[in-house]
Order: C-alpha cells, then structure tokens, then sequence
C-alpha cells in the first residue's frame, strides 16, 4: 500500500485532513488560551470586585463652583493634599488603595506599537507629536500606562509576574535626586524590552528614566471604574510618595497634582458611611472630595458571562470540527484501502504482512497530526506559551486521545475488511 503523491485523490485528502487538523488544534489551544486570558481574569474580577466592592474617591473641584486652578494657588494646599492621604490611610475603617489611570508620554522619536499609543485607532497624531522645550523641539507619544500603591499592587498584581522582581517598599519612595524609577510593564511588551532597560518619559511635568524590573502575565488585570482593565498594554508605575518639601513652584506644582491624583483611589466597602467619612476628613482640611456611588456594575456580569460563553462556544465548535476530522482522515485511508484492496490481497497471499500495511497507515495518521501540529503552532505563535500547563497538558491530552481513537478505529475497520471478496471483482 503505496503513499505516494502521484496518488491524486490520496493528496487531495491529505490536504484536506491536514487543513481541517489543524484548525481544529489551534482552536483547541486557543480554547484554554481564552480560558487562561478572559476566564480567569473573569474570575478574579468576581472575586475582588463582587466580594470586595469598591467605592471611588474623586475631588469635587471644578463642578461645584470652586476651581482646582484656584485651589492650586491658596496657601498650604500641597501640605493639606498630603494630611489628606495621610488620614485615608490610617483612619480605622478605611481600606484605602491608590490605583490612577494617568499615562504618560514617550520622550523622543516613538517608533514602537501602535497598540501601545493611547487612543491611536481614534487618532493616530497622538503618535509622535512634535512640540517645544526650553532644550529644543522634541517628539513626544503618550502611552497607556497605570500607578498602583503597595496596597493596590498586593490586592491585584502580586505573584502573577511572567518574569522580573515585584515593586520594593523603596520603590514607592521618591526623591529629587532618584535617577530612575522601576517599571513593569505588561505582557506585549515582552517582544519590546528586556529587564534593566531604560525608558525616558515625562510623567506629569517631569522627564524621568523608567527602569524595565519585569513583565506581567497575560492574566494581570484591575477592576476599576466599574471595569476591567488588562494590562497587556500598560507601564504600571508605583504611586510615588514625596516625603520631602518641594524647592521651586515647579516641584510644588508636581507634587499637588501627583497627590491630587493619589487621593482620588478606591475604599473597600465594607458597610460604614464613608461619604459621611471622607467628607469630615476633607473638611478638616479645607478640602473637597467626596465618594461614588457602590453598585454592582451588570454590564460586567454580562461581561464575564460571554466569556465564559465564548471559551465554551469555542471548545465545543473545536470537537465537533475534531470528529469530523477523524472521520475524514479514516474515510480518505479507507478510501485508499478498498482501492487497493485486491492488489493487497495478492500481496498477502504472496506472503506480505498485513501487519506492515498497518504501520504505514497509522504512520499517515501520525504524519498528518505532527504537521497539523506544527502549523498550529506557528499560527498561535507567542501566545502559545501564555497557556497554562495544567490547560496545555489537558489540550494535549484531547488531541492524543484523538489520535489513539482514529488510530483504533482504522484498526478495527482493517481487520473486520473482507479482502477475500476483493478478488472477485472484476
């Protein structure tokens, strides 16, 4: 029994096996890829933010009447900003966590993703903006990126580093003279950077050297603002604290905005009155900040649903595909075996082996699942190594006892085949 290729109707169906294998195995992998990616961050949403909600701090500034231009401007309200946070802090019953969702801007010529770029599909000026410095023209692009406090960063982020070092307590502490801060930026830009590179940015209104000190996995996400925020695209920088006094307007200007934004975090209800809370603490300092609302967000719900939904709907559509293949690859080899079933007969009364007939078969078999394989690896490409072992071993189990299951059957069609019948036809 001769594999050939001149066989036309063999390669015909060697294709179509091999094309149908491996759509199915990549939408397999791509199944628990979806499970590992949208499933468990589903997961974890529910569980920080269902059993956990939280309720969001915002300043009041600019929406009843009083200005944040004039509050800027009145006397101690860097230090009153900074007693503020203080109090969120330490003030028994709160839960306080600073999370801000400020990006920053790539200092010089950006020649990098446009899926980094923030709101480039909207428009793609953002990218590379050339504007003036008292040093010269430069090139700027603002990037997606996230602060987190220790707090924050322990509740959401620990233990889920692809590679590199969590934030330090030190990390958390900035000085004038500090040349570099630490970053870790989101799992895309593992093709991008390598640890201990330096990323120059302006952040607010100052130019600082990002330091690269890891890479999250594909499953590091925040619940904010009702929402869920992947961070395969984000720099995550640690909310910066200025324990010191600024020496020119330019640092004190810095610093109201950076301890505006640390202020404005999220609370974990846990059942007190916390706008009553926060609005005696923000009077105490002539302050104005007030508290959301705590709903439950069902458009998350509905979120977390479909993908639930999605990752079933894929696996299902990819075992109904994997029968079919099964059931194509042992028609085209059965197929190829009635045809040559007299010519097989001759042989094996001449003395050939059934025996060895079989191996070639099951060997096609096998061919056509290690190519199939191969190109569904290529097609997955990198995100192939964000799947989990313990999905990628049960992947790899389904499509092993697939090819056990054809293998049986193509074994137990050869062997209940009528080949004595074949030398009767004419």
């Amino acid at each position: 029994m001769s594999f050939a290729l001149k066989d036309k109707k063999l390669l015909v169906g060697s294709i179509a096996i091999i094309t149908l294998l491996t759509l199915v195995i990549t939408l397999i992998l791509n199944s628990f890829l979806i499970n590992d990616t949208i499933e468990e961050k589903s997961k974890k949403y529910y569980h920080t933010y269902v059993d956990n909600q939280y309720i969001k701090i915002s300043d009041t500034y600019d929406s009843k009447g009083s200005s944040f231009t004039e509050a800027l401007k009145k006397e101690g309200f860097l230090t009153r900003l900074k007693q503020f946070n203080h109090d969120l802090q330490t003030t028994d019953g709160l839960n306080f966590f600073e999370i801000t969702k400020q990006h920053v801007a790539y200092w010089g010529y950006y020649n990098g993703k446009n899926n980094f770029v923030v709101a480039y599909d909207m428009d793609p000026t953002m990218k590379n903006r050339l504007i003036k410095t008292p040093a010269g023209q430069v090139y700027i692009t603002p990037l997606y990126a996230i602060q987190v406090d220790s707090k924050a960063y322990n509740l959401f982020l620990k233990n889920i580093l692809a590679a590199g070092e969590d934030f330090s307590d030190d990390a958390y502490n900035y000085q004038p003279d500090k040349t570099t801060i630490p970053c870790i930026l989101g799992s895309n830009y593992s093709t991008v950077y390598e640890i201990g590179d330096l990323i120059q940015i302006e952040y607010l209104t100052k130019i600082i050297n990002l330091e690269v000190s890891g890479f999250f996995d594909k499953t590091a996400s925040i619940p904010i603002n009702g929402s869920i925020l992947y961070l395969d695209n984000y720099i995550i920088l640690p909310s910066l604290n200025c324990q010191y006094d600024p020496q020119d307007p330019e640092e004190e200007f810095f610093q109201k905005i950076l301890y505006d934004q640390k202020n404005s975090g999220y609370l974990i209800d846990e059942g007190l009155d916390y706008y009553a809370i926060v609005h005696s603490i923000a009077n105490t300092y002539d302050l104005k900040y007030t508290v959301g609302t705590n709903k439950k967000d069902v458009s998350m719900v509905n979120q977390g649903v479909t993908a639930l939904l999605t990752k079933k709907i894929v696996f299902i559509i990819s075992i109904f595909l994997l029968l079919l293949a099964i059931f194509t690859l042992i028609l085209v080899l059965m197929q190829k075996f009635h045809r040559e079933a007299k010519k097989i007969s001759i042989n094996l009364i001449c003395g050939a082996s059934l025996s060895i007939i079989k191996v070639k078969m099951y060997s096609y078999v096998i061919f056509c699942y290690l190519i199939s394989l191969i190109m569904a690896l290529l097609i997955i490409g990198r995100d192939f190594f964000y799947i989990s072992s313990e999905n990628m071993a049960m992947g790899f189990t389904i499509i092993f006892f697939s090819l056990i299951a054809a293998i049986f059957t193509l074994n137990l069609l050869v062997n209940n085949y009528h080949l004595g019948n074949a030398l009767r036809r004419r």
